[in-house]
């Protein structure tokens, strides 16, 4: 009984963990996606000042 206590705990755990590891992911992608479209609006000197692509957004 104890065994599938622990089983389920490990379980959970596991559930946890993958969420956090895909919305993790869906976080790194989509800062990835705003950069690329940031650096492909913006003249090339942005891809060694990438702040400011926050500081200038584009419309």
């Amino acid at each position: 009984e104890e065994a599938s206590a622990m089983l389920e705990k490990v379980e959970i755990l596991g559930m946890v963990a993958l969420d956090i590891l895909i919305v993790g992911l869906i976080v790194i992608i989509k800062i990835v996606m705003d950069l690329g479209a940031c650096l492909a609006t913006h003249p090339v000197d942005t891809v060694l000042d990438p702040s400011s692509c926050y500081a200038n957004p584009t419309q």
